[in-house]
């Protein structure tokens, strides 16, 4: 047989002299120069499919021989892809093109036709045509989308920016040479994207920003006006040739957004307000508990519950029957009153007027609006946040609200940390703090996570105003936070209150100035059993001069810190009985290193509660017996629940016998008969709770 070349592989069918058959004592050969090749029935058909996701090709022939399969992409062979059907997956861009497969018996060979695979990591319903679709297909590591007039620009994951722009207008392509960008905002014609240093980048017709425009933490642009929101929680805005606007005095924002001739700021409190380029700023009425806002041809507002609120041309309750959302975006222009609306499990929503996407979506971690469509991007579902915390400047003893949410596979827990240390118990997207303090101060960020990975939120700066000076009769009780103890110093100094160096940011007290071989002693005197907690720190030559803590004099320490020791909190159980409590910051016969000092806060003493006392019990004139329970301080108890109490009576306090008599309360007070009392030279009783 002469050799054959099939699809540049080298295949050579081999000629067999026999087949052979046996069964129920029939045989039949079947020479194989007399089969035929085989035959494709079935082609493998195009495919579509997203970013981690999978895709199946399959081929069905017909053949007399046993068939053989080679699976080939873009005309190379696959490796090891040599069954009927081709499973592929996690999918990335890479693996966009076309797939066919060479289908072999030992008479012959049959190529099939070639199939196309479609992987999508940003999805764009049909507003401007196949040609943005193809646009985005070139992209693997998309991070946002926001789209304008007729274009599209994409912020991909090296901090570069690429644009769709059909038009004809070169204004708006993307400057050469940016890069460091973490956010990008459209307009109508105008495009703004925030460099990690704080500054902005313009293109589209406004090109200029502000002179000296810097920390700004996010950009939006709108039509002919442009928004930046800086790092105090304060706007600036601009229009044509970088010329600053007088925006309205609006202090606290955490957000902004901008849209066809109006502006949203959202803020710390969760209202919203809006305004006109150069008018008056007005709150929206009844807007309340909002935590992302989006403004356009009209505007929406996403609230803590995950339903969102619409206005300026769309309808109060605009998605009646959708929650747990996450984002929310609008078209700049158009008139057209489509809008879509994320999901925390990575689904979207869409409004009747807005086009389809071409396949039911999922794993969706970003999105934004077009005039007559949208775009979406997609990941493997691992968290992403769509709302980020914002910056606060809240007065002592004020409110602070941070607020996060992220979309990725269900379920997502949440974490925040403040200074890069976990709060405890603060496990929800919101964090709410109802009388801030100086030491909450500092830097927030919430983490998320699901069983496909993590990711952390931009980081949000509270600050609160310095505390009030120290009162000159302040007293180290009142620094310690510990007015109910006495606080006796000795040594070669003595402590003393400062609001300087503090862990709640009021005031602390500070070991007395002392030199080498000196000592300085502060203590108090408590009754456990009971918890001692306290908050210290030392600075200090490091193993040589130490801050000490003993639980009554003559006793080793039961805690030493040197050196650079930042606050630590301290916990320390407190026996039965008086018990002395003793700081001592001591130094050794030389050299003096950093302060020079240790220093006490927030000092804790919780006794351990003590048990309920029974009262003496009254002899009724029916024979019963009527029982009051005291509390520690002498108080009367009122008792309650009379089947969860359970009364027991002993003649020599080992041994004690339930009574079983009816129990009643009177007034709170315990009535019971006791028939083995007169027998009984002396009787005891106990009462226990179930």
């Amino acid at each position: 047989m002469k050799s054959q070349n099939l699809g540049g592989l080298g295949i050579k069918p081999i000629k067999l002299t026999a087949f052979v058959c046996i069964a129920l004592n029939c045989s039949a050969i079947l020479s194989a120069s007399a089969a035929p090749p085989t035959n494709i029935v079935i082609q493998p058909t195009n495919q579509s499919a997203t970013v981690f996701g999978s895709a199946m090709f399959s081929v069905t022939a017909d053949s007399l021989l046993p068939l053989s399969y080679q699976w080939v992409f873009n005309g190379e062979p696959i490796a090891n892809a040599t069954n009927s059907a081709l499973i592929l997956g996690p999918l990335t861009g890479a693996q966009n093109g076309y797939y066919d497969v060479i289908v072999s018996n030992a008479a012959g060979a049959a190529i099939s036709s070639k199939a196309r695979l479609t992987v999508y990591q940003a999805i764009a319903s049909d507003f401007l045509g196949s040609s943005l679709q193809n646009f985005l297909l070139q992209f693997t590591n998309l991070m946002a989308v926001t789209t304008g007039s007729g274009t599209v620009y994409a912020l991909k994951s090296d901090g570069t920016v690429a644009g769709y722009n059909p038009s004809i207008f070169p204004a708006e392509n993307v400057p050469p040479g940016l890069s460091d960008v973490v956010a990008i905002s459209a307009g109508d014609w105008d495009v703004l994207a925030l460099k990690s240093d704080g500054t902005v980048a313009a293109w589209g017709f406004i090109t200029n920003v502000p002179g000296g425009l810097s920390n700004v933490t996010a950009v939006a642009a709108g039509a002919s006006y442009d928004l930046a929101l800086l790092t105090n929680s304060t706007i600036v805005e601009w229009t044509y040739g970088g010329t600053a606007v007088t925006s309205p005095p609006l202090s606290n924002v955490v957000a902004i957004a901008g849209g066809e001739w109006r502006f949203l700021a959202l803020n710390a409190d969760g209202t919203v307000v809006e305004w006109s380029s150069g008018s008056q700023a007005n709150l929206v009425p009844g807007l309340s508990n909002v935590i992302a806002i989006a403004a356009g041809s009209s505007s929406l507002a996403l609230k803590a519950d995950g339903t969102v609120v619409g206005w300026d041309g769309l309808s109060t309750n605009p998605l009646p029957n959708v929650s747990n959302v996450v984002a929310v975006a609008v078209p700049d222009s158009g008139g057209n009153p489509s809008f879509l609306a994320l999901r925390s499990d990575g689904t979207v929503a869409t409004s009747p007027a807005s086009p389809s996407f071409p396949f039911p979506l999922s794993n969706v971690f970003a999105i934004d609006a077009a005039y007559s469509g949208g775009v979406a991007l997609l990941n493997d579902g691992s968290p992403a946040f769509t709302v980020q915390p914002g910056n606060q400047f809240p007065t002592n003893g004020g409110p602070v609200w941070l607020h996060a949410r992220a979309v990725g596979t269900p379920p997502i827990s949440y974490q925040w940390q403040l200074d890069g240390t976990n709060l405890p118990g603060d496990t929800n997207a919101d964090l709410t703090i109802t009388n801030a303090q100086s030491n909450d101060s500092g830097q927030y960020r919430a983490l998320a996570s699901n069983n496909v990975g993590s990711a952390s939120s931009r980081v949000a700066s509270v600050t609160l105003p310095p505390p009030p000076p120290l009162p000159i009769s302040y007293t180290l009780a009142q620094a310690l936070n510990a007015t109910n103890l006495t606080w006796p110093t000795f040594g070669n100094a003595v402590w003393f209150p400062e609001n300087v160096v503090t862990h709640d940011g009021v005031a602390a007290a500070q070991s007395g100035s002392i030199t080498n071989s000196m000592y300085t002693e502060l203590e108090t005197t408590v009754t456990g059993p009971g918890t001692l907690t306290f908050w210290w720190k030392v600075s200090s030559e490091e193993y040589f001069d130490f801050l000490s803590f003993y639980i009554d004099s003559g006793t080793p320490a039961a805690a030493s810190i040197s050196g650079e020791v930042d606050w630590q909190p301290m916990t320390f159980p407190i026996a039965s009985g008086s018990h002395t409590l003793i700081w001592i910051y001591a130094k050794d016969p030389d050299v003096s290193v950093g302060q020079d000092a240790g220093w006490l806060d927030q000092v804790s003493f919780v006794p351990q509660p003590r048990p309920a006392q029974l009262g003496l019990p009254a002899l009724l004139s029916d024979g019963s017996l009527l029982f009051n329970v005291y509390a520690t301080n002498g108080n009367i108890l009122a008792l309650n629940d009379p089947a969860a109490l359970i009364f027991e009576a002993s003649t020599d306090l080992v041994a004690w016998i339930p009574l079983t008599n009816a129990l009643t309360l009177t007034n709170g007070a315990a009535q019971l008969r006791d028939p083995g009392a007169t027998n009984s030279p002396a009787r005891f009783y106990r009462l226990l709770r179930q």
